[in-house]
């Protein structure tokens, strides 16, 4: 989904389930997040991935 068409689904109320679930996570200590962070809020680490690549 493009960023626009997701403004427009948000706009409208609609929200999708992958808009919903937390898609990245540190490697180091699992801790799970909605948004991509550089380094891990919990722990510092550097290993914060998207699970679905």
């Amino acid at each position: 989904m493009g960023p626009l068409t997701a403004v427009k689904r948000r706009l409208q109320g609609v929200v999708s389930t992958r808009e919903t679930r937390e898609e990245y996570g540190c490697q180091s200590c699992e801790a799970r997040f909605d948004v991509q962070y550089h380094t891990c809020p919990d722990c510092g680490s550097y290993s914060v991935e998207r699970f679905d690549w």
